[in-house]
């Protein structure tokens, strides 16, 4: 029996957090005959924590995944797994605090990661075969640096951390020492680097040097320099970067035009077409490339947002799916070989799946009939398959699977009790690792790790969550069901179950994007009625998903997470507040 703790997303990893009660199953090996979805196996109950988002707090070395977990003993935790056993890697924060690594990214046989060991703060560290460690102590003292948007280019590391002398610079580390890059914005200010994107030996990003704005910058391997003032005395703000061979694609806003296609390359940074004349936006997004071609949603007045291409030849519109102004608004744009899929609205048939290749675009199936909507969302390619996660109205947002010749439901991983009234099993984050799947999902008993073993899981659309598994499910001690949410205007969400609702992170995008500028973001988390130390777990946890969110919309404010335990009035809750401080838009 494998005993596997629970997973943790990260406090900058994710939006809405999940909190579940459940055993997980066993990694056990089925029969061939047998479909192998199974929850992941624990000899105790554990009740597991994780995002809506991909998985990014996970990295693969060798034969093991790493993942932030905890036993409930440990806190939250580095772990690894080998799919038979599960063993804690170093309780970094020792005791029943929690260290909270996230940002796992590998070179080589080195895993870096943040982490905090309660005297240095949020710090770099390291794991190799023989050590755990923190690799330097970039912010001194216990304030933290904060590693963040960690990207790799050969045997080094890049990432932006933020110190009092400096603010949020770009930084590197390699075997042999870590160093700031450049300090862009000289001063604690900072230049807060972001969207980095690896294009050969070089590494573009945005930045503001106080000067130009927020403009385009590179980086090689002996100099950090601007690539250019495209909007001169302005904010560019250079966005969606997308790469093809040696050329760099993004969208920009040059105060002229408004929001268009660019490129750089060797010779020239410049706009390639105009798509919406005049200064309005064309705004360009999901920037993907399939071969020599780039892809992505565009608008202009005659069409409204469509699929659009570029390639050496043109820019131009694949197709008006929804003829006319109207929008089909692409979105989730990913490839798979020679095909580009997508989530697309005629005007018929509402968001469902769609394709493109060299001869045709056309939707993949209907998969929510009548006008419904099918919505595929967290698309994944595993080989030749398309994993994603839709709603055929009878069974709610279930794992479907798209190849070659069919497109078609895997399970219905929550079977409800009353058909009339389907349950969503949410599939996402979805992780290769070897031949088999690992997403997390929810049916009656609650969240938890998932696996697919993709080589023997049959033609789908079986029914029964538990037919044909390995494993049985068992169902751990329920936490509280009713989860509150409020943004300080006083605006109160509350959900049935542990997601958190759409509604309530629009609410706080909203609420940050109605600030002119904003200084200093709260979030408290707490909970009432005699919590456990999970529960204290959880409630941290969804303070900090929520910074991560505000911080989004304002990488340079100063957060603060505080988690506050009550037992007054007697109800089971669990509340997240956030509170801003700044100059409201007038």
């Amino acid at each position: 029996m494998l005993n596997l703790p629970l997973l943790h997303s990260g406090r900058l990893s994710g939006i809405a957090v999940l909190t579940v009660a459940l055993t997980l199953l066993s990694f056990l090996t089925p029969s061939s005959n047998s479909t192998t979805l199974a929850q992941a196996a624990a000899t105790v109950p554990v009740k597991l924590q994780t995002t809506d988002e991909d998985a990014t707090s996970k990295a693969v070395i060798g034969s093991f995944l790493y993942f932030p977990g905890t036993d409930l003993t440990n806190g939250i935790e580095l772990w690894k797994t080998d799919g038979t056993s599960t063993t804690l890697v170093q309780d970094i924060r020792t005791g029943s605090a929690h260290s909270y690594p996230e940002g796992l990214i590998a070179i080589g046989e080195t895993l870096y990661f943040s982490a905090n060991d309660g005297i240095h703060g949020d710090e770099l560290w390291m794991h190799n075969s023989s050590t755990t460690t923190m690799v330097r102590d970039i912010n001194d003292g216990p304030a933290g640096s904060f590693p963040d948007r960690m990207t790799v280019i050969g045997e080094t590391l890049y990432f932006v951390a933020e110190t009092d002398d400096s603010g949020h610079e770009l930084w590197k580390s390699n075997s042999s020492t870590t160093t700031m890059v450049r300090d862009i914005n000289d001063g604690p200010a900072g230049s807060s680097p972001s969207r980095l994107t690896v294009v050969g030996e070089n590494l573009y990003f945005r930045a503001d040097d106080a000067i130009h704005g927020t403009e385009l910058w590179v980086h090689n391997s002996t100099t950090t320099t601007m690539v250019r003032d495209i909007a001169s005395g302005d904010d560019s703000n250079p966005d969606d970067l997308a790469s093809i061979g040696d050329t760099l694609y993004f969208k920009a806003d040059d105060v002229i035009h408004g929001r268009e296609l660019w490129m750089h390359n060797s010779t020239t940074t410049t706009m390639v077409r105009d798509i919406n004349p005049g200064g309005a936006n064309g705004n360009p997004d999901g920037l993907t490339s399939m071969g020599n071609t780039l892809y992505f949603s565009a608008f202009d007045d005659d069409h409204g947002y469509e699929l659009w291409m570029h390639n050496s030849m043109t820019t131009t519109i694949v197709r008006d799916i929804n003829p006319g102004p109207n929008h089909s608004n692409p979105q989730r744009l990913l490839t798979m070989g020679n095909t580009l899929y997508f989530m697309a609205d005629d005007g018929a048939h509402a968001d469902e799946l769609w394709m493109h290749n060299s001869t045709s675009t056309s939707m993949v199936r209907d998969i929510n009939p009548d006008a419904g909507v099918g919505s595929p969302d967290s698309l994944y390619v595993m080989g030749n398959t398309l994993y994603f996660s839709a709603n055929d109205g009878s069974h709610g947002r279930e794992l479907w699977k798209s190849d070659a010749t069919t497109t078609t439901m895997v399970r219905n991983l929550w079977v409800e009790s009353d058909p009339s009234n389907p349950e969503d099993g949410n599939p996402s984050g979805f992780l290769a690792f070897g031949s088999t799947l690992y997403f997390t999902a929810t049916d009656a008993v609650g969240w938890g790790l998932w696996k697919l073993d993709a080589a023997s899981s049959g033609s789908g659309n079986n029914n029964n969550s538990n037919s044909g598994s390995s494993s049985t499910t068992s169902q751990a001690p329920a936490l509280p069901t009713l989860i509150t949410m409020r943004v300080d205007s006083g605006v109160k969400f509350v959900s049935n179950t542990s997601k958190l609702s759409t509604k309530a992170r629009k609410a706080i995008r909203n609420k940050i994007q109605s600030f002119e500028s904003v200084s200093f973001i709260a979030c408290t988390g707490f909970t009432d009625s005699s919590p456990s130390s999970a529960e204290r777990v959880l409630a941290r946890t969804r303070a900090q998903n929520t910074c991560a969110l505000a911080r989004r919309s304002s990488p340079d404010t100063e957060t603060k997470i505080q988690v506050r335990v009550s037992s007054a009035n007697g109800n089971s809750a669990q509340e997240v507040r956030l509170r801003v401080t700044g100059t409201k838009k007038k």
